[in-house]
Parts: C-alpha cells; sequence; structure tokens
C-alpha cells in the first residue's frame, strides 16, 4: 500500500516540479532512545530550495522568532514494524539557516514514536518524494526528476557491552558544497556519536532496502574511506549538480561487521567552472582548533565562536559564510575583520535548551565572489547536564574528559584501562634470550643477562 501510494506521489510531485526547477537539497535523520518515556526521539534536518512554493522561505525573522515552516511528505516506518506507520505526518521543521546566494533554506525538528516490540527490534524509517535539482547524474533514466529516499535504521535491542539501547551516530554538511571543475577534494565528513562507538561511513545503496531514490553512487571517480569518513573527489566531469548519498553506522568494536544502526547523509555537490586556481579557494581561520574538534558545554551556559575568512587577496572579497546549525543559535551579519582587506567575519551564540543535551554538528564556509568555497570546517559541540569529571575517576594522573553522559581518561604514557588503573608491562612480549630476566621500568624494559651474556636482549 505504501509503494502504490508512494508511487502516486512520485509522479505528482515529477510533473509539478519541471515547472519549478525541482527543489530538494538533502538531509539526515537520527535517533536516540528515551528511557523516562519509553519513547525514540527521530532528529531529521532537511534542505529545500528556498523559492520553492513558497513555503520554505526563510529570513532572519524566521530564525529569532522560532518559527516553524510547513514541510512536506512524511516520514515512514518502511519496515520492522506490524504494518507501514506513519510516524511524521508533515515534515515540518524550525529554520536554522539559509542563503540568499545559493537559494536554500534548512531546518531541524524532532519527533517522539513508540515502536512496538518485535522478535528483532529492528525498524527502518524513511522520508521519500520528490524531486532533486536537475543532476548531471541520476539512476534510473530523467536526470530532471530524480526522487530522494532517506533510510535510517534503528535497533532497540539492549547492548550486552553498555546493558542500554543503542544511541545511533549523528552527522551533518553543508547543503551544497561547491567544488572548482579540475580541482582535487579531500572532503571529512563529521560524525559524533554519544556512546562514544566506533562510526563508519558507506555509500548508500537501493537494496535490499531504498537507502538512497535515484541518486545512489552518483558521484563518479569519488572514493569514500570508509573507517576515516573521508570522501575523495577529483572534479573532473561536467559542471552542475551532483547528489551524494552516504549511510552513517555505529560499531561497538573495530572488529564488528554488523551496524548496530544506519543514518542517512545527503548532501549536494556543484561543479563550477572557474578561471581561478584551485588555491584560489577562501579559507576559513578557525579560533577554536582543526576542523573536526569537540567543544564541550555544561546546560544552562553558552557556546560563542568568531568565524573569520580569509580570501587571500584585497581583488577578491566574501560574499557569503554560510552555516549548518542547532536550533536557537544566533549569527550576525557578515562584516570585515581587522585591516587587512582580506578578511570578514561573523559571530555565532547558541544557548542550548533543556532539551538539547546530547551532541550537535555545527558547519560552516566562506564564499568568495568568484563562487569558490572553502571545504566546511564542523566542530562537534557537546551538550551535557552532568559532570562527569567531577568525582576524579581517572588516576595515575590521567586527564578526565567529560562527555554526553560519559567520560573518557587520556592516561599517562605508563598506564592504560578505562581510568588509567592498569601499568603497562614493557616486558610483554620481549623475549631475552639466553636465560636472560626481562625487568619491567618506567617506559621500558631491562634484560638482566646471564653470566657471560650480553646485548639489549642478552643475544649476544
Amino acid at each position: 500500500m505504501f509503494l502504490k501510494s508512494f508511487i502516486l506521489v512520485y509522479i505528482l510531485f515529477a510533473n509539478i516540479n519541471k515547472c519549478v526547477a525541482t527543489h530538494f537539497r538533502g538531509g539526515t535523520i537520527s535517533w536516540k532512545y528515551l528511557y523516562a518515556s519509553n519513547e525514540v526521539e527521530i532528529t531529521y534536518r532537511l534542505t529545500f530550495r528556498r523559492g520553492a512554493f513558497d513555503r520554505h522561505e526563510c529570513n532572519d525573522s524566521t530564525i529569532m522568532n522560532g518559527d516553524l515552516v510547513t514541510g512536506e511528505g512524511s516520514l515512514q516506518c518502511i519496515s520492522g514494524c506490524s504494518n507501514v506507520a506513519t510516524i511524521v505526518p508533515s515534515m515540518n521543521y524550525y529554520c536554522t539557516d539559509y542563503s540568499v546566494d545559493e537559494d536554500w533554506t534548512s531546518g531541524q525538528d524532532s519527533t517522539t514514536y513508540t515502536f512496538s516490540a518485535t522478535t528483532t527490534n529492528v525498524f527502518h524509517f524513511g522520508y521519500q518524494a520528490c524531486c532533486w535539482i536537475t543532476l548531471v547524474e541520476a539512476n534510473y533514466g530523467d536526470t530532471t526528476t530524480a526522487y530522494w529516499s532517506l533510510l535510517t535504521t534503528a535497533n532497540l535491542t539492549t547492548r550486552i557491552d553498555t546493558g542500554k539501547i543503542n544511541i545511533s551516530p549523528i552527522s551533518a554538511m553543508q547543503p551544497i558544497l561547491r567544488l572548482k571543475q579540475g580541482c582535487s577534494y579531500s572532503i571529512k565528513i563529521p560524525v559524533a556519536d554519544d556512546d562514544g562507538d566506533i562510526v563508519r561511513c558507506r555509500w548508500s545503496t537501493k537494496s535490499p532496502d531504498d537507502e538512497c531514490g535515484e541518486v545512489c553512487n552518483t558521484l563518479s571517480t569519488s572514493i569514500i574511506n570508509e573507517d576515516d569518513c573521508v570522501l575523495q573527489y577529483t572534479a573532473s566531469g561536467s559542471t552542475g549538480w551532483y547528489a551524494v548519498a552516504l549511510q552513517i553506522e555505529d560499531y561497538a568494536t573495530s572488529i564488528d561487521t554488523k551496524p548496530m544502526s544506519s543514518v542517512a547523509l545527503q548532501f549536494m555537490i556543484y561543479v563550477l567552472n572557474s578561471t581561478e586556481l584551485c588555491d584560489d579557494a577562501p579559507n576559513v581561520l578557525n579560533l577554536m582548533d582543526d576542523n573536526g574538534t569537540v567543544a564541550s558545554i555544561a546546560l544552562n551556559s553558552s557556546f560563542f565562536q568568531t568565524i573569520i575568512a580569509d580570501s587571500g587577496s584585497t581583488s577578491v572579497s566574501i560574499s557569503e559564510i554560510t552555516t549548518v546549525s542547532p536550533i536557537g543559535m544566533i549569527k550576525t551579519h557578515l562584516l570585515p575583520y581587522g585591516s587587512s582587506g582580506t578578511q570578514w567575519h561573523i559571530n555565532v551564540t547558541w544557548t542550548p535548551s533543556e532539551s538539547q543535551t546530547g551532541s550537535h554538528i555545527f558547519c560552516y564556509t566562506a564564499v568568495n565572489n568568484f563562487g569558490q568555497a572553502s571545504i566546511p570546517t564542523c566542530t562537534t559541540i557537546e551538550v551535557d547536564d552532568v559532570d562527569d569529571c567531577a568525582s576524579n575517576p581517572c588516576k595515575q594522573g590521567g586527564t578526565c574528559n567529560n562527555h554526553v553522559s560519559r567520560y573518557s581518561c587520556t592516561c599517562p604514557l605508563s598506564h592504560t584501562g578505562k581510568q588509567c588503573e592498569t601499568e603497562i608491562d614493557f616486558c610483554q612480549g620481549v623475549h631475552c634470550q639466553n636465560g636472560g630476566t626481562c625487568i619491567d621500568g618506567l617506559f621500558t624494559y631491562t634484560c638482566n643477562c646471564a653470566e657471560y651474556h650480553t646485548g639489549v636482549n642478552c643475544e649476544t
């Protein structure tokens, strides 16, 4: 029944959107289990063409007022439920970011849903409709009416290692990455996991479940490093629009091959022709740290950051710094920075609400007046209402790092373990020869050699 309904919706959207240049720009869907209410909280971020149907219009007032933008389509339980179920009847969202120059609106919202227990407790829920903007590549025919499909998988079985139900990883990305034709790029996909699990990234696939609609593997010649979540791409193809569809998955250990959850992430790449050099793209000066840094803040405190972009030349200007941010983040307008004539900046401030504990990924990109853009820089903001380091759990002088509902210890070189409780035995694996005896030392070992023998391992 759902498939028939979807095909009908697809046909209607296809006919309509040929007149409006289509409108979808990507999104992501993640989830976590709420023990207090025995529900699953599903969070989605969607991006659309800002001028589409007059419904996706967003400006500073929309963000400041917290206005709910009327969405389109619904979030459906695709499989695992006893029957096809509508989780979100209308995908409304709170606008968090927009771009006038690139003509997009991006926003986020969350909903809660109770999944009935099954023998596997594995559920697939997705968002499917039509259409992407006209693409250079699409899977099945017409590149002007490629439909989208974002599919996320949740396993609500209690984990053996933690005794809790898993929390999915999260990700985010600028809706549009502007890449110059002929240049090579290494794009880090930002990910975070509140369980501290190992996270990998892979291409979305058409089967056994439709994770990507008509944009499965449509960025020819690109390579994804699954372990590091890095997308390698040389923009050697035609200029125009490309869609990227990925799955972000978490694993309890590095040797596990079956993910505990799978999260959809989709975004767009625009390959442009420019007379500028590859190195002429603007640079973002991240005053916090390198791309991928983590900022931890306590609930009822604020996150503040100055984002500075350098054009590299006084004859080139920064036209825009675009962001993808959590609900409630406030940004100033773009202004010159300093007296160099090459730098511009914005300030961002965010005070999370009580419902926003957990990890949030904040990304930003600078665009110059020639249309070239920096590679996105992303920061994971961890919001926690409890200081898990307050009890000083790390031993032997280890440094405690507070995370969401957990902590980690950075141990001295001499110790290891969750709390740095285990002294490293530097004799482990060492073979003192000719009857020699290994003596463990500080960061080293010594072989006490038998009579008539010498050498580091008594080999002489």
